[in-house]
């Protein structure tokens, strides 16, 4: 079949960027300006310390047949030493699906201790718990639901 034959049968020849964000189709990264100005940003909302760098968060969401929405994330940062068994990380415009307890997400923090637990929580945080008390940096990746489309996407 030839280019031509698909789009006699109506395929669309170019997305628009909500379209795209719909299909999954557009990532989103920390830091940059999307939709009207508006940025995804991760922030250290507790825990101890601040945020000293983002080396990656890439966000990617996507809506349901069914009208809901649902994000695969990615991210990697830093946070300043201090004594801390537990962070919780914030996405600006995005609420998590409320559940009873989160919902699972791989997560590990960077000095690979035992991390007793990674999810998104109902306060629509990246909730951290882990066994050292000197860890310094996170690593997370899921997909989600969420309760409604993030602010920043088309």
């Amino acid at each position: 079949m030839t280019a031509k034959a698909l789009f006699d049968w109506g395929f669309p020849t170019a997305l628009s960027d909500s379209q795209a964000t719909a299909l999954g189709l557009k990532r989103y990264a920390h830091g940059t300006s999307y939709n009207s100005g508006i940025n995804p940003t991760v922030t250290l909302n507790s825990g101890g310390g601040t945020l000293s760098s983002v080396a990656l968060a890439d966000f990617i969401p996507y809506q349901m047949s069914d009208g809901t929405w649902r994000m695969k994330l990615n991210i990697d940062v830093t946070v300043s030493s201090t004594s801390r068994t537990g962070a919780q990380l914030g996405i600006n415009g995005v609420a998590f699906f409320v559940s009873n307890a989160g919902q699972s997400i791989s997560g590990s923090p960077y000095d690979a201790t035992t991390i007793l637990a990674a999810y998104a929580g109902v306060s629509s945080a990246i909730v951290f718990a882990h066994s050292s008390a000197t860890t310094t940096g996170y690593f997370a990746s899921g997909d989600v639901r969420l309760a409604s489309k993030p602010t920043w996407a088309y």
